[in-house]
């Protein structure tokens, strides 16, 4: 039985890939500072009976020139259950404490009822990308990136695992007029929480956007996935649709939505965020 809808968040993807894509004046020639915040919402009941709701509210700095940016991500939370843990940037199971009542295979078991809210603060991620290949006639930019989570969430809500995770990628973008196209593939090496144990997953994503009124409007579409990261269950998949405002040189507007099609992965879900360039 397919699950219901599955999200899982790609507006970091989505912020980076357009700013990339569609610096603004003050970036051209030199490095920039930006800063970003958004809140989010996801709702879904991975492989329990019961849904799990998490808020989150993401704020972050990113130093970004030409060639290469670095940046550093901050959140805080609170969510409705204990079922559920942020790691890397999915939302994955994260309590089998009660797998004899709580996890299904291939159909949804009991456990828990979802009915209060806990909360605090989230892990605190760091990312960097280097342009390696500039995007140059009919060839694409190359670009090799990173990420490091530092585990600062509370374990004992389970939103965090209390571990570090390490990824590293490579991306591909080229722009053919008032489009443009992208793919990633990557690898993390994800911490696992006290009671699951997670695969090191690869994960891979392509993606197209189309820019409007010279950039001033744009619309990005991203499909992304990873192989297995929980014995004998689907791995997170899901498809993102973003829109985004560029009011001035300095200010963007985004909102994001996603719709996912594995078990592993949260249900249905929204992101609106802004991005200011200092």
């Amino acid at each position: 039985m397919k699950p219901e809808l599955k999200y899982s968040i790609n507006l970091k993807i989505i912020y980076t890939v357009l700013l990339l894509l569609i610096p603004s004046s003050s970036v051209l020639s030199q490095g920039t500072w930006y800063i970003n915040g958004s809140l989010q919402m996801v709702s879904g009941k991975y492989i329990y009976d019961e849904s799990t709701s998490s808020y989150t509210l993401y704020g972050g700095i990113r130093y970004q020139t030409p060639r290469w940016y670095a940046s550093a991500d901050f959140s805080a939370f609170a969510q409705s259950s204990e079922l559920v843990s942020r790691s890397g940037d999915m939302f994955l199971p994260g309590n089998h404490s009660q797998s004899g009542n709580g996890m299904h295979s291939g159909s949804r078991g009991m456990m828990g009822n979802g009915s209060t809210l806990s909360g605090g603060l989230g892990d605190i991620f760091l990312r960097g990308e280097y342009t390696v290949l500039t995007e140059r006639n009919s060839l694409p930019s190359v670009s090799l990136n990173g990420m490091i989570k530092i585990p600062v969430a509370h374990t004992h809500d389970v939103y965090g695992t209390g571990e570090f995770d390490f990824g590293m990628g490579i991306a591909l973008r080229k722009r053919f007029g008032q489009y443009a196209t992208f793919a990633d593939v990557g690898y993390i090496a994800l911490g696992s929480p006290e009671d699951y144990t997670y695969r090191d997953p690869v994960t891979y994503g392509f993606g197209a956007g189309r820019f409007f009124h010279n950039g001033q409007y744009s619309v990005l579409a991203y499909y992304q996935g990873y192989t297995r990261i929980l014995s004998g269950f689907d791995p997170p998949r899901q498809v993102s649709l973003g829109f985004n405002i560029r009011t001035s040189a300095a200010l963007t507007l985004s909102i994001t939505g996603s719709y996912g099609f594995s078990e592993t992965s949260p249900d249905v879900g929204i992101s609106g965020g802004i991005t200011v360039a200092l």
